[in-house]
């Protein structure tokens, strides 16, 4: 249908040539049986072959300029057609992106892009000579909330424990989960006393909230935090999360529910 529409112009540019064709083949019939001697003078077949010359280029220049505006049309449409796929190609790729970087459960980053953040933190704390805290956070006796309601009360558990700790941090600060029950928060441009108070506000919150399971069941639960302050003359990414990951079982170890503090001494 789109093919035939398309060609009905050009059919329509040839036959206006051919009636036009007839026209001057017929005048000049009628032109050459006039008499020589007639008022009208001689036949000027000079005349009409030009004049037919003229409307064959004036055919061929409409041809060319209906053509030309086709092939215009068709190209900005090409061009149209590849910009969009781009930017759908651009889209997606960000979604991927996203995807890649996100841990699927609570939307918080995952481990691998946690760390690679964290890097470019630590990187910059260094560079700029500027402090630098790293929490590991745990949630307390998690496995038998899986044992005892089952992992889908766990998966509600660990949402509302990233939404919780979402909204106790800076813009500006990195948290992602780690693994499991385990999750873990860059404070950048922070000293020791503020990362302890920041520590101490998310498992307050925490102690304080009512964990509601789908069932209605609500539970109190509770987390333990180590903190590491980033120390630049002895300390790579590795060697921090390791003072931050021991804090923790500090923590753990003295009845869990309270923040613990890796010095590096």
């Amino acid at each position: 249908m789109l093919t035939a529409r398309c060609s009905q112009p050009r059919q329509l540019l040839w036959l206006n040539l051919l009636l036009l064709m007839a026209a001057l083949l017929s005048a000049c019939v009628r032109a050459d049986t006039l008499p020589r001697n007639t008022m009208t003078g001689p036949a000027d077949y000079k005349l009409i072959f030009m004049s037919l010359l003229l409307l064959l280029v004036i055919a061929l220049l409409g041809f060319i300029t209906l053509r030309s505006r086709r092939m215009a049309a068709a190209l900005r449409a090409e061009i149209a057609r590849h910009a969009q796929t781009e930017q759908q190609l651009i889209e997606r790729n960000k979604e991927l992106l996203q995807l890649a970087s996100t841990d699927l459960l609570t939307g918080l980053l995952n481990r691998r892009a946690v760390m690679q953040q964290a890097l470019s933190e630590l990187r910059r704390a260094k560079r700029y000579q500027k402090d630098l805290a790293v929490l590991m956070l745990d949630i307390d006796h998690f496995k038998q909330i899986n044992d005892q309601y089952g992992h889908a009360a766990g998966d509600k558990v660990l949402r509302d424990f990233a939404l919780l700790c979402q909204q106790s941090i800076r813009d500006t600060d990195l948290l992602g989960r780690y693994g499991g029950e385990e999750f873990i928060l860059v404070l950048p441009e922070i000293d020791l006393q503020t990362a302890i108070l920041s520590a101490e506000r998310i498992r307050m919150t925490v102690a304080q909230y009512n964990f509601t399971l789908t069932s209605g069941t609500v539970l109190h639960l509770s987390c333990s935090i180590g903190i590491a302050m980033y120390l630049p003359e002895r300390d790579d990414l590795d060697k921090l999360l390791l003072r931050a990951d021991q804090a923790l079982y500090q923590a753990k170890h003295q009845g869990r529910n309270r923040c613990a503090v890796q010095t590096g001494v």
